[in-house]
């Protein structure tokens, strides 16, 4: 249903522009007016890919400030990609969590080697996630992870992911014309490994 309605805006839309065009008496109006339909629906293209480009290169990625040895576990609540392989894979002895909702859980290995879930009222991680999600002009949104230390919120590290739905037309129109794409390139599993294992390096590291 979508897809129709888009299809007869856009012949609605091209309509209208060759009935102006035909209606004009010389050549440089015609091709004014022509150049000006076009920009319309594509004239954030170029300005929006300068942006994610210098945004990417400016603040895009994992950037490490400070690491801790010895790490037993960490607090993060976001959906976060490294998740329970924090004690399944990477060493850790636990780490603290929710599933999309308020309540809290502890994750940690049990005597026969099998992942546990445990509710808890209260975290004892010393250093925690913090997440937010920018905003920001050309349908460009920043997603932000800083590792802080819980007691004293000085900052440790932050990874910066930038998505571009792509431009106006597109993001109306979606996922009809195509996404836009992902700053850095790496792969998010890969940046997630380097943000948590290079700044909280786990008791018994694996990585």
């Amino acid at each position: 249903m979508i897809g129709l309605i888009f299809l007869l805006v856009l012949a609605l839309y091209a309509g209208m522009a060759w009935f102006i065009v035909k209606a004009l008496p010389s050549k440089r109006a015609k091709y004014t007016v022509i150049a000006i339909f076009v920009l319309i629906p594509t004239w954030d293209v170029v300005p929006g890919w300068f942006y994610l480009w210098y945004l990417c290169e400016t603040e895009g990625g994992v950037k490490v400030f400070k690491s801790v040895e010895n790490v037993d576990g960490f607090l993060d609540k976001s959906q976060n990609m490294l998740g329970r392989d924090a004690v399944m894979k990477y060493g850790y002895k636990f780490m603290e969590g929710g599933e999309g909702g308020a309540q809290l859980y502890r994750y940690s290995i049990d005597q026969n080697g099998k992942l546990q879930r445990e509710k808890i009222d209260e975290p004892i991680s010393k250093y925690g996630v913090q997440s937010a999600d920018h905003h920001l002009p050309f349908n460009t949104t920043k997603y932000e992870h800083t590792i802080v230390d819980l007691q004293t919120q000085e900052k440790l590290a932050v990874s910066i992911k930038l998505y571009r739905a792509g431009n106006w037309v597109q993001k109306i129109a979606e996922p009809l014309l195509g996404g836009g794409a992902y700053c850095p390139s790496k792969h998010i599993t890969l940046i997630y490994k380097l943000f948590y294992l290079d700044t909280l390096k786990p008791t018994k590291s694996t990585k």
